[in-house]
């Protein structure tokens, strides 16, 4: 999550840097919760999907001793996908956890941004949010993953076990998700 104000479409992602690796990164920070795709040349219906024109967002969590493997889909136009989880990777400044504590019945806004790799710079921006249920398993696993050893190499394994039992993420969050919501409007 950058530093600056958050960033609006047509503006760079980070604007200490043009260009971002190709992938997707959560932030679960007490500051707040961010997910960024960050994609070569995005396609109106990826743009479409981040924006929720294209059916409700959907997410899930698999909790694991050394990782939390974040899942979600985004309508019809971004399928299934997951990305791993350590308190020891959340980016400096964005201390591990999720706001709210003192408001256990509030919705948590998640905001979605879609910036393309090569240049940066966002081309969709999107809110949903979780509701309190989902949100405080989601605050629960953080803590116990806080509390736990964080291995890089058993986090590794973990997840090889679970592709190598669940290739699809589909299949995975159907058959094994700890918890699973789909988004609210914002």
């Amino acid at each position: 999550m950058p530093e600056t104000f958050p960033p609006a479409v047509g503006q760079l992602y980070d604007p200490t840097r043009p260009g971002l690796p190709e992938g997707m990164s959560w932030s679960l920070s007490t500051r707040g919760v961010e997910l960024l795709l960050s994609l070569g040349d995005p396609t109106p219906v990826e743009i479409d999907a981040v924006g929720g024109r294209t059916g409700p967002a959907r997410f899930a969590f698999i909790e694991q001793p050394n990782v939390l493997l974040m899942c979600f889909r985004l309508g019809e136009g971004i399928r299934w996908s997951a990305q791993p989880w350590q308190a020891v990777r959340q980016e400096e400044g964005s201390p591990p956890g999720l706001p709210g504590a003192d408001q256990p019945e509030a919705h948590l806004r998640i905001h979605i941004y879609l910036a393309d790799a090569a240049t940066g710079i966002v081309r969709a921006h999107g809110t949903v949010s979780w509701p309190p249920w989902f949100t405080a398993a989601v605050r629960a696993a953080i803590e116990r993953h806080l509390a736990g050893p964080q291995d890089d190499d058993l986090a590794a394994e973990e997840i090889r076990d679970l592709y190598r039992r669940w290739p699809s993420t589909a299949d995975m969050v159907r058959e094994r998700a700890d918890a699973t919501c789909r988004g609210g409007a914002q």
